[in-house]
């Protein structure tokens, strides 16, 4: 997933790409297995447990649902190192406030549904949901509704030789 190209998805990660347009987003019958990247194309990449199918790893005891296979991220983040792990909730009616860092972060969805913008395109998500922000984008997240929360676990790897980030 380097900048400024276009891959063809291995079967088993199915991507939603969805470009806002006149304020609707795509419905999930919509997601496509292409993903663009870099600032003059799509940003957007969601992938979803619901589309995957498991592998049955660890001697055979626990079914595994790969949303990032093991290494697929290894050049874009060669050389970065774990920035941040968290939890949070935003509140029905309520948004992340737009806004951008050099990281590679991640939000996974636990609960509720929401709409994530990236760039500008705009992704309905919901529990299962693996949304990668590349380094840079400004990106936000509202609740679908102004009376349900969508809550969400939060990683990302920073990128090498980068400046503290101010996450106030």
């Amino acid at each position: 997933m380097r900048a400024h190209q276009s891959e063809v998805v291995h079967p088993e990660h199915q991507m939603a790409v969805r470009t806002r347009g006149q304020g609707r987003v795509a419905p999930r019958s919509s997601r496509c297995s292409l993903i663009l990247r870099g600032s003059q194309g799509a940003v957007m990449d969601v992938r979803t447990i619901r589309e995957v199918e498991p592998e049955i790893e660890h001697g055979g005891t626990v079914p595994v649902w790969w949303l990032v296979s093991p290494r697929e991220l290894k050049d874009a983040t060669d050389g970065g190192y774990l920035e941040l792990v968290s939890e949070f909730e935003v509140a029905g009616g309520g948004m992340v406030d737009p806004h951008s860092h050099p990281t590679h972060e991640f939000y996974y969805v636990t609960s509720g549904r929401g709409i994530m913008v990236i760039g500008d395109e705009e992704a309905e998500v919901s529990q299962g949901d693996l949304i990668h922000i590349p380094p840079g984008e400004v990106h936000s997240l509202r609740p679908v509704t102004s009376h349900a929360p969508i809550h969400c676990f939060c990683f990302a790897v920073g990128l090498k030789d980068a400046g503290p980030v101010d996450y106030s």
